[in-house]
Formats: structure tokens, sequence, C-alpha cells
């Protein structure tokens, strides 16, 4: 079991550990640690969903019903309307209802957002933890050859359609069992990482930041795009070289 797949399993079930995900806990720090964070922010979320209900709720809502019946009295002089007891507390009864599904609804947005920028915020420092694995091409200066890095790109099914200008370093390697192209692009600014993986979808395009890293990934006709750079770096200029200077071959 992978790191990612532990994270992926526990933020369906956090309370409930199977004893494979126990065991990689134990022998994990990084994921003891985003386990505990997690169990904190349940924590939190369960706290700021439980607003009490004020105690003069009640009252002011039989208020309310007081003053729409006088005002349908007076509408209808000629033949007044008797509102009966209980169409209070249907009253009652049909607002606490809709606070309770107004309620639900936002616990429900509240807490598919916290998935998501858990799961972002995962694949985040995955691919910083990939790019710091390979420390060794961020210090590469001599840009490589054309040929070098059209080798790389055709073994994952990607085309180049453009040369892309300054690439320090070419290789193959894997994330999450798929073949991926790791090229690295040199800029004034710093060495930027981009990882071309056509073989792996990962959902919606974003913008994270770790450690002193940002990432941004975005989506290709097929599979996903990672560019990793420094904070202070603007990556919007790669990463249009980059996808107007590649195109996936069908896969």
């Amino acid at each position: 079991m992978n790191c990612l797949e532990f994270r992926r399993v526990v933020l369906e079930e956090p309370q409930q550990l199977p004893p494979a995900l126990s065991e990689h806990k134990q022998q994990c720090k990084d994921c003891q640690r985003y386990y505990t964070q997690l169990q904190e922010q349940e924590a939190l979320l369960m706290e700021a969903l439980a607003v009490p209900v004020p105690e003069d709720l009640a009252a002011k809502i039989m208020l309310q019903c007081s003053f729409d019946q006088t005002a349908d009295q007076e509408v209808s002089e000629a033949e007044p309307k008797i509102v009966p007891l209980k169409s209070k507390s249907k009253t009652f009864r049909q607002f606490i209802g809709g606070f309770a599904v107004a309620a639900s609804v936002m616990m429900g947005v509240v807490f598919w957002q916290a998935h998501l920028n858990s799961e972002q915020q995962q694949l985040t420092e995955m691919f910083v933890q990939h790019m710091e694995h390979e420390a060794h091409s961020l210090v590469l200066e001599e840009p490589i050859s054309v040929g070098r890095v059209g080798f790389t790109l055709n073994n994952v099914g990607i085309k180049p359609m453009a040369e892309l200008a300054n690439v320090t370093y070419a290789a193959n390697c894997v994330i999450e069992d798929k073949m991926v192209a790791h090229l690295v692009v040199k800029t004034d600014q710093g060495p930027v990482t981009v990882l071309l993986m056509p073989h792996k979808q990962f959902g919606d395009e974003f913008a994270e930041e770790a450690k002193q890293w940002q990432v941004a990934l975005t989506n290709m006709k097929q599979g996903s795009v990672a560019f990793i750079g420094p904070k202070s770096l603007n990556l919007e200029p790669i990463q249009q070289q980059v996808m107007q200077s590649v195109d996936v071959l069908q896969i």
C-alpha cells in the first residue's frame, strides 16, 4: 500500500482503519501526521455544524404567525378568517423542516469541499515529493537535444508539435504505476518541472502550494500535466508553451 492509496481510503472512512491501513500508518510518519490532521479537521467540522437553535426561535416564529394572521384579517374584514392553532403548528413544522434541509445541504457542501481540498493537497504533496526525489534534475543548466525530448515524449504516447525551448532534463519515470514524461524547463526565475501523464486523469484542474513550491494541474485531451516551480515564479508562460507544443496520441 502506498501513501496516496492510504489517504484516499481514510478520507472515505476515517474512523475505521482496516489492519493494512493501520500497519501502514504505524510505518509512515507522513501518513501518521496526515491522519492526525484529518481527525482534527473532522472534529472542527462537526463543531462548526453543531449550531445551537436560539432559545427564542419558537417564540419569534409564533409571533410572526400572529402578525400574518392579523394582516389576513385586515384584508378580509367583511369575512374574517379564523386561523386555527394547528395552522401555526404546521407553519412551525414547515419552517423547521426547511431549516433542516438547508442545514443538510450546507453540511454536504462543506464536507465535499473539505474532501476535494484534501485530495488536491495530497496530490500536490505527491508531485512535490516526486520532484524532490529527482532533485538532481533541478540543477542542470545545459539544454538537451530535441531528439532526447521527443524520445521521452514518444515513450508515453505524446507527439511533439513544436520545439520546447530550454529543456534541461527529460526522462521517463513512474507515478501511480503509470509511465510519465518528466521534463525540466529552465527559466530566468528558476526551473519548472513538468510531469506529462497521458495515462492518468486526476479530475479537476487546480493550483496549490506545498513548502516553497507551487503546483498547477492542467488537463490534456487525455490525461493531465503537473507544473511545479518556486512560489515566486509565474507558471502561466510555461503552461502555455507546453500545451501548445505537445499532442497526446490516441491511447
